[in-house]
């Protein structure tokens, strides 16, 4: 049955601390940075030592995909009832796929879709961590240009998340740079790492399609920033 809760972990006890009885249950008492007294449930950890048990501020959906799998996955939500509303959904689309109005990875692309851009972009940065190619891993160097620059083109565009990416802001930020005085190769960097991200989320089902496949280039040629200074030996 599908169903939205909170998950419950354990931490160790704050500091001065005191273990008292309260509405029958053991609980914690201790003094928070602001001075107000807290009270949370203890529970016995596995070395026999006192633990207090929190919940996590955000709710979490149990419910079973088309295939009747169980997923629990977060609902980014603190209020229950908003909670119950993103799991309603969840399980609309569910009936949906059954239904075939919907495939499955228009099912996963929806799923995508609701997630935090920085969340997409950690995953695709540990995909270049992991990756190899022709036998050699991807350089430490690479990997730290390549966050720099798609993190610093989804900041200033506002992508929040995947549906925002467009050609047209792309477009919009290479003009305002090149205004700026960005060079046309600094400019096709940034522009081929946010393209490299967005063919990365079609290959792992977070995108259908690449929404940045026909941008443009910036000329190299014709916008150098740095020109050779001639032989002062050399005739022209």
């Amino acid at each position: 049955m599908a169903n939205v809760y909170r998950k419950s972990y354990t931490q160790p006890l704050p500091k001065q601390c005191e273990i008292i009885e309260r509405q029958g249950r053991q609980m914690a008492m201790w003094i928070d940075r602001r001075g107000a007294k807290q009270y949370d449930e203890v529970t016995i950890g596995e070395r026999g030592q006192f633990k207090i048990v929190r919940q996590s501020p955000t709710f979490v959906a149990r419910y079973r995909d088309a295939d009747g799998l169980e997923i629990i996955r977060s609902t980014g939500c603190r209020d229950e009832q908003s909670a119950k509303q993103v799991l309603a959904d969840l399980v609309r689309r569910v009936e949906h796929v059954r239904a075939g109005i919907l495939t499955n990875d228009e099912s996963r692309q929806a799923d995508h879709a609701s997630t935090r851009m920085d969340e997409h972009v950690a995953a695709y940065l540990s995909h270049l961590q992991a990756k190899t190619t022709r036998g050699k891993k991807i350089s430490t160097h690479h990997r730290v240009n390549v966050e720099h620059q798609v993190t610093r083109v989804v900041r200033e565009c506002g992508f929040r998340r995947l549906g925002d990416i467009s050609r047209e802001s792309l477009e919009k930020w290479m003009n305002a740079r090149e205004a700026e005085g960005m060079g046309g190769r600094t400019r096709n960097c940034h522009r081929g790492s946010i393209v490299a991200f967005c063919n990365w989320c079609v290959e792992s089902g977070r995108l259908g399609f690449n929404p940045l496949i026909n941008l443009s280039k910036a000329d190299e040629i014709s916008d150098r920033r740095r020109v050779r200074t001639p032989d002062p030996g050399s005739t022209s």
